[in-house]
């Protein structure tokens, strides 16, 4: 979707791209999210294994795309494309931190592996309760359900993670 003769040619497309562009980077990040989950619940390999490759595709997405925009703000935008244009770095930079804790996640079950921490049923109980608000709710609940992963997750750390824009931009 990143066609730099774009930029100069037709700004007004190229910003239609980075739309897509932020769109197929958000599938990157909800599956780095399911894969890490997928590896603390299950411990299978291949779900880290995937994980740890999403998270390099995600970072190089991001960065393409952060240049792409960086380049893209440099031409003639309307008051509207020069805020989608925010709006879009933005969401990248906060998908790119979803994938960043999906990697810790991989990383927090590699060392319960280790450790040979197990929990009690009602934890997985309601870990899962949790992650599948994910797939029962649109938009902005469903930013909100991801948030509240997190933070069971790692419960006293509360760490703010959106997508708000990725739901509002298409």
């Amino acid at each position: 979707y990143r066609d730099k003769i774009l930029i100069k040619q037709a700004p007004s497309l190229a910003l239609g791209n980075a739309k897509k562009e932020l769109l197929h980077l958000g599938s990157y990040a909800v599956k780095s999210f399911e894969l890490s989950y997928d590896y603390l619940i299950n411990h299978t390999e291949k779900s880290a294994d995937k994980g740890h490759k999403t998270e390099g595709a995600i970072n190089a997405i991001d960065e393409e795309l952060t240049r792409y925009l960086i380049d893209l703000s440099g031409e003639q935008l309307n008051q509207k494309e020069s805020e989608v244009l925010t709006n879009i770095l933005d969401s990248s930079r906060d998908l790119e931190r979803i994938g960043d804790h999906g990697e810790a996640l991989l990383q927090l079950t590699d060392y319960l592996i280790k450790k040979k921490v197990i929990f009690r049923q009602i934890w997985y109980r309601k870990l899962s309760l949790v992650f599948h608000r994910l797939y029962d709710c649109e938009g902005k609940r469903k930013m909100q359900s991801l948030t509240a992963v997190y933070y069971f997750i790692f419960q006293n750390k509360f760490i703010p993670i959106t997508l708000l824009t990725i739901y509002f931009i298409k």
